[in-house]
This record gives C-alpha cells, sequence and structure tokens, in this order.
C-alpha cells in the first residue's frame, strides 16, 4: 500500500523523516532488540542523517541502498555520507578492492549476512530518468536485479547518461533487497520528479522506468514523501 505525504517544504519533509526513522527503528529494538536502516545517498535525506548519527541506538546497523563503484575519498561516495554520520562501527558498506562490482557480489552479500533482516526500514530516492537505488533503465544487470531469485544486492552496470554521468558501475539492493524490509519510504523533490512518479505508477514496461517495480508491488507498504 502506498501512502503519500506532500510537505509545504524540504525542512519538514526532513523533520518528518527523521521522526518516522527513529520510530520505525524503535519498534525494530522493542520487537528484536536490534535493527538494521538502509539509507541511500543525497542532499535531501544528508542533514537527516547527521542529526541520527547524534542519536541513533548503538544496536542499530546502517547500510547502504547503493553505491558507485569508487573509493570512500570520491565526492560520489555514499558510504563516505554515511561514515561521516554514524560511528564507523555501525556501518557496513558496499565498496571492495575488487575493480568491478560484478566481481563483489558474493563478498557484499555475505557482508549484509551481519544485518538483521528484515530491515527495519529503507530509505530509497528516484532520478529525474526513473531509477531507484541503482536500477537504472536498461542497465547491465537489471533483468537479474529484478528477478525473484536475486541476492539482497546485485552489481549493475548504467547506460551512461546525465544522471549516471562518467560513474556507471554500481553495486545496489536488488528489488528482492528493496522488499527485504519491513517499510520503504521513497523521497521526491521537485514539481519534474512528481510527474515521473505519477507516470511510474502505471507504467507497464519496468525496464523503462525501474522505480515502478517498487510502487506496483503489494509486499511491503511504501510511504511517499514529497517537497517542492
Amino acid at each position: 500500500m502506498i501512502k503519500e505525504y506532500f510537505f509545504e517544504s524540504k525542512q519538514a519533509l526532513q523533520a518528518q523523516l527523521e521522526q518516522d526513522l527513529l520510530a520505525q527503528v524503535d519498534l525494530a529494538l522493542a520487537s528484536a532488540g536490534k535493527a538494521s536502516l538502509l539509507l541511500s545517498g543525497g542532499s535531501t535525506p544528508g542533514p537527516v542523517y547527521e542529526a541520527l548519527g547524534k542519536v541513533l541506538d548503538p544496536r542499530v546497523q546502517v547500510a547502504l541502498v547503493d553505491d558507485r563503484w569508487v573509493a570512500l575519498d570520491h565526492k560520489g561516495s555514499n558510504e563516505a555520507l554515511l561514515r561521516n554520520c554514524f560511528p564507523a562501527q555501525q556501518v557496513i558498506g558496499m565498496k571492495t578492492p575488487d575493480a568491478k562490482p560484478q566481481a563483489a557480489v558474493a563478498a557484499v552479500n555475505q557482508a549484509y549476512q551481519q544485518l538483521h533482516q528484515p530491515f527495519a526500514i529503507t530509505v530509497l530516492g528516484m532520478g529525474p530518468d526513473g531509477h531507484t537505488a541503482s536500477l537504472f533503465p536498461n542497465a547491465e544487470g537489471l533483468d537479474a536485479a529484478l528477478a525473484e531469485t536475486a541476492p539482497n544486492c546485485v552489481a549493475i552496470t548504467a547506460k551512461q547518461s546525465a544522471v549516471t554521468g562518467e560513474l556507471v558501475d554500481r553495486m545496489t539492493l536488488s528489488l528482492n533487497g528493496i522488499l527485504n524490509s519491513k517499510k520503504l519510504i521513497l523521497l521526491i523533490t521537485g514539481d519534474d520528479k512528481l510527474a515521473v512518479y505519477q507516470q511510474a505508477k502505471t507504467v507497464n514496461n519496468i525496464s523503462d522506468m525501474p522505480v515502478a517495480a517498487v510502487l506496483q508491488q503489494q509486499q511491503v507498504d511504501l510511504d511517499v514523501y514529497w517537497a517542492k
């Protein structure tokens, strides 16, 4: 089920996101004594992560929804964002020394087995091309990432575009990995992305707009947060 929340400002969205993430984590901790939080990169949730890092229970593990295949000192590294916000012992990253993400799939999936599952909550973003996580339109590896038998984490090589830039090699949660969560949150900002989101709710060709796979599934509740 999709629930939509429209906010008057990005600041209002961020305040609600922080509150809701903490509430969902508290529920998981009360139930199991531990929890995993799966987070996406981006400027919108960044301030929320900084605030969470100061108060998050040490029993909570934080991991990535996806990452570019770059070193930690690269400005495109999502892992670097999380490590700047949370204690190092709470963060599980995706990047390995392997030259390509395809060579690291087994190792990354093994690392993610350390996370309490199902994940307490997974925070997703969406691009103007209809991608979410690093599930890019018609990317190499997309079909495998959407397959029912996919592991939590898969390698993707996107088609280079204005959205991807030159960094087309990615590690990402598969659709199965995304749905391995008690709740999903999708963050959207701007009228252009709102239009893409509305289109994706009914589009037939998932490969052209992979976020549709998340929007059209019935397994996990999805809260959509939008702000201009």
